[in-house]
């Protein structure tokens, strides 16, 4: 009973030591292996409903989140439409652990891997016409975990910040 009590405990300590050893070699593709495909897949900013977790953040227009009430209101800028979802873009093209994984006329959407265990996030993003300008939604959230200690209004954050006019 020893030797079989002490074999479960061995191969026990083997799995967690491989898990230990992908989680620092690899984790980008642990994660992927262990939740699916990192990208969340596209957003209706006007019938989205968020989840009761709280590892996402939302900043919408008024009137164009109809069935959820976001974190933030975003504002109008001083850009087209196309101007603007450019420069969100180049921002998204230059940050660090950020890949864009869907682009149409008026959408863009990335994953972000926070620096250490390399968490996926997916950042949705909607550009809308406005007076004169445009303006935006953003929809950040996690794909893992519960919470995300500010991560994914960080996200938020650094694109509203990219296209500050200067």
């Amino acid at each position: 009973m020893r030797l079989i009590l002490s074999l479960i405990v061995i191969l026990i300590a083997v799995f967690i030591g491989i898990i230990g050893v992908a989680l620092v070699a690899v984790p980008a593709q642990l994660w992927t292996v262990i939740a699916g495909n990192p990208d969340l897949g596209p957003v209706d900013f006007a019938t989205l409903k968020k989840t009761s977790r709280p590892n996402q953040y939302l900043l919408c227009p008024e009137g164009i989140c109809k069935t959820e009430t976001p974190d933030a209101i975003s504002k109008t800028y001083p850009f087209s439409p196309v101007e603007l979802k450019e420069k969100l873009k180049g921002f998204g093209a230059t940050a660090q652990n950020m890949v864009l994984v869907h682009e149409d006329n008026t959408t863009l959407r990335f994953v972000a891997r926070s620096p250490q265990l390399k968490f996926p996030d997916t950042i949705s993003i909607e550009v809308f016409p406005a007076e004169n300008g445009s303006t935006l939604a953003i929809y950040a959230r996690a794909q893992l975990g519960y919470r995300d200690f500010n991560a994914n209004k960080t996200y938020a954050q650094a694109f509203l910040s990219a296209i500050e006019p200067q």
